[in-house]
């Protein structure tokens, strides 16, 4: 059976044709052997430094867009049907518009598509679940310098749970949050058993805080600093539909920054830009106000401490645990 390179569509990059593509047409090379080259065994030390994990919506979704769970799109991964639009344009903008906005309106499975080849049918392109990704960072071939797990506790994994808190030094708390939305779409949001997790971990470790009326607390608790993570900024959180395992109301982005000012322990928040040409990392800072409350402020970091997850995946090609 062909496949993507050997099929001649000009749509894919062809490193090893001479035939033109878009990629070619804006500089992209002509590389000899390169999949042979590619696919050559070889072993990397890898980096000798901790890391930890944060839930993006490339690691609970589809392509990042649609759930898991979606039996037809699931079958189109390990089938020999490769999936290359539906068999008219209104359909074909539908799904565009909902893989990218956010929106509930999909195509239906049961809609004609079209296919221009037949693939290899493999098992090994079988999606994952989200408790299957938190899984994967168990198994002790990864645990590289540690921690164990990454984040990812077995209990936690056990009730679906993909926030956690951590230690970053004496004094400072990482908080890492799942941002993702298993109703699918690029756009993310926070559930709310996360949402009061958050402020209860926070207020355990602050002396002083404000709540929603703007009423100051003071507390016996022992001070600590926070700094939070998570893949979406929070203009990218929202995406308030109901997730089908919780079917829990859910907090957007804004909502979450202004919950977070009342906290002047809290003194940032670093999240992954979208992608557009190029990867970016940002960060909010916690600022002061002379009332005592806190305003975010937002600048570039080309580094985070924690590393946000992401895996690229094709109709025909899955991968697992690839970080950008």
């Amino acid at each position: 059976m062909g496949g993507v390179q050997n099929a001649g569509d000009s749509l894919y990059y062809l490193p090893e044709s001479t035939a033109s593509d878009m990629y070619k047409k804006v500089g992209f090379p002509t590389l000899p052997d390169f999949f042979e080259r590619a696919i050559t065994p070889h072993t990397s030390e890898g980096l000798k430094t901790k890391w930890f994990s944060v839930f993006g919506n490339h690691d609970d979704s589809i392509e990042g867009t649609l759930p898991s769970s979606t039996p037809v799109l699931a079958e189109m991964y390990t089938g020999s049907f490769k999936f290359t639009g539906f068999d008219n344009t209104s359909a074909n903008l539908a799904l565009r518009r909902s893989s990218i906005g956010g929106q509930s309106a999909i195509p239906k499975a049961s809609s004609l598509t079209q296919s221009r080849w037949e693939v290899t049918r493999d098992e090994r392109r079988a999606t994952f679940t989200p408790r299957e990704f938190m899984a994967a960072h168990l198994d002790p071939k990864v645990d590289g310098p540690g921690p164990h797990g990454h984040g990812f506790t077995a209990d936690a994994i056990a009730d679906g749970i993909g926030y956690y808190s951590f230690q970053i030094a004496p004094g400072v708390v990482g908080i890492s949050m799942d941002s993702t939305n298993r109703a699918g779409f690029t756009d993310g949001s926070i559930g709310d058993e996360q949402f009061r997790w958050i402020k209860r971990t926070i207020e355990a470790s602050s002396n002083r805080y404000y709540d929603g009326w703007g009423i100051e607390h003071r507390t016996e608790h022992p001070d600590q600093l926070f700094v939070l993570f998570s893949h979406h900024t929070s203009d990218s959180m929202n995406n308030l539909l109901l997730a089908p395992d919780t079917l829990e109301i859910r907090h957007s982005g804004s909502e979450l920054v202004s919950t977070l000012q009342r906290y002047p322990n809290v003194v940032a928040w670093v999240n992954a830009t979208r992608t557009t040409t190029r990867s970016r990392r940002t960060t909010t800072t916690i600022r002061r106000a002379p009332s005592g409350r806190s305003t975010p402020r937002h600048t570039s970091t080309s580094r985070s401490m924690l590393a946000s997850s992401t895996c690229a995946t094709t109709p025909t090609a899955l991968c697992r645990s690839s970080r950008r």
